[in-house]
């Protein structure tokens, strides 16, 4: 494997730690009054990456309520905070983080799950370094399941992490460092899990050295995972090395099974030039759906530079039997984007929404101008409009026929010291905002 570039720093959250027979509601009381509620830290652009993504730590789901619930990590904790359907302020309380490294969140059908981990340098076969915790809707904690060892010293490290079900099992995507290999380097990977829904059981799990064949990418910068509607678990991964380009990894008809395949199909969605195992690839993921034909990936890419300085927006349709992909370039060259963000409405179609960089020499800058573009079940894009707006790492999902999200930011323009919260609907008449504070 190519030489990982280790990141000069890990955010290590303190540790509280809850026993597993703790069953009864974990989460503080509820508060009402929106004057108490806990001000955000910002958010904003946090789904651009220029390198490798992060795990996601803003989200959003319809609650059984008709509103919605949000949550937010901060610090040593998990923020839930529930809005009514006009978007007015319910209630907000907290959930304490049980190991000290964020994984991610799913929110399932019939219940809420949490994926936490923690480092294990020693390189200790015993030692747990991811756990899945299950919640009833009402955040009621109702189990877990622990991975011990797995080849793992840092869970989640340079990628991010995503989850998807299929009937009685819950699949988990995301990445991982391991232990050292025989040129003395702790290499990244992506690593897959099936968890038993009902037990809380781990039933499969790949973390081990391996290639494309089953499924393995190494280093593995971004992760995606659906159980589509013909049984099959489909995952995307931004690979620099092995192999180096965005890859699509299809289980066939494993979706509802506790096993994965030993072998799978793969499909290119885009090559990248460089050198084997040079972290700078010039792309990054920023959506993965499932139509009634195929499969869509929404990403950025600089095709003619591994630095990213001028990364235009591309979209790629992946024909579920034959696999064969055809990608299309919807923004120009010199124009630089920054990742665009995708919401499926059913698998007839759905939005690719994106903010431009502010230019050349600041890449890493993003402006509040917003495009946005419907695409359809074969990958074919509608007109690009423009509004204002920003994207954050809050996966925006279909909301009474409405694409819905949260951005918390700061308005330094405006001398604002505390950032302002505010809901995005967006549908094909344009955008509205719904300012909480």
């Amino acid at each position: 494997m190519g030489l990982f570039k280790k990141l000069t720093s890990i955010a290590v959250l303190t540790a509280v730690l809850i026993s597993s027979s703790f069953t009864t509601v974990l989460a503080t009381e509820p508060r009402t009054d929106i004057n108490s509620m806990r001000a955000h830290g910002s958010n904003a652009f946090k789904n651009d990456y220029s390198m490798w993504a992060s795990t996601i730590k803003s989200h959003i789901y319809n609650n059984s309520d008709g509103g919605l619930t949000c949550l937010s990590v901060f610090g040593d904790e998990i923020c839930l905070e529930e809005f009514n359907s006009d978007f007015s302020f319910k209630s907000q309380r907290e959930l304490p983080m049980e190991l000290p490294i964020w994984g991610g969140f799913f929110s399932g059908k019939e219940y809420n799950f949490i994926i936490f981990g923690q480092t294990n340098s020693a390189e200790d076969n015993s030692a747990e370094v991811i756990r899945v915790v299950k919640y009833s809707k009402n955040w009621e904690r109702l189990g877990h399941a622990e991975l011990k060892g797995a080849n793992t010293t840092v869970p989640f490290d340079a990628g991010s992490l995503r989850c998807s079900e299929k009937d009685n099992m819950l699949y988990i995507r995301t990445s991982h460092e391991m232990y050292k290999s025989k040129d003395g380097l702790n290499h990244q990977s992506n690593l897959t899990l099936a968890v038993k829904q009902s037990d809380m059981k781990i039933t499969d799990s790949r973390y081990n050295v391996s290639n494309i064949s089953t499924g393995y990418v190494s280093h593995s910068f971004n992760q995606f995972i659906i159980a589509d509607q013909n049984n099959n678990i489909v995952a995307i991964d931004h690979g620099d090395a092995y192999p180096r380009e965005i890859v699509l990894t299809k289980y066939s008809g494993d979706a509802g099974k506790a096993k994965f395949s030993k072998s799978v199909s793969n499909a290119t969605i885009q090559k990248f030039d460089g050198t084997v195992g040079n972290n700078s690839t010039g792309a990054s993921v920023g959506g993965f759906a499932e139509t009634d034909s195929g499969y869509i990936t929404a990403y950025s890419y600089d095709s003619k530079s591994t630095s990213g300085s001028d990364p235009s927006i591309y979209i790629a349709y992946t024909d579920k039997k034959s696999l064969k992909t055809k990608t299309t370039q919807i923004t120009p060259s010199g124009q630089p984007m920054g990742t665009p963000v995708i919401v499926q409405n059913g698998t007839s179609g759905g939005y690719i929404m994106f903010n431009p960089k502010t230019n050349l020499t600041a890449v890493t800058e993003l402006e509040d101008t917003l495009y946005y573009a419907t695409y359809s079940s074969d990958g074919s894009i509608g007109e690009i409009r423009k509004t204002t707006g920003v994207l954050s790492d809050c996966q925006p999902i279909m909301y009474n026929q409405k694409a819905v999200w949260y951005t918390s930011s700061i308005n330094y323009s405006q001398n604002d010291t505390e950032p302002s919260l505010i809901f995005y609907t967006l549908d094909q008449n344009g955008i509205d905002t719904h300012k909480i504070y």
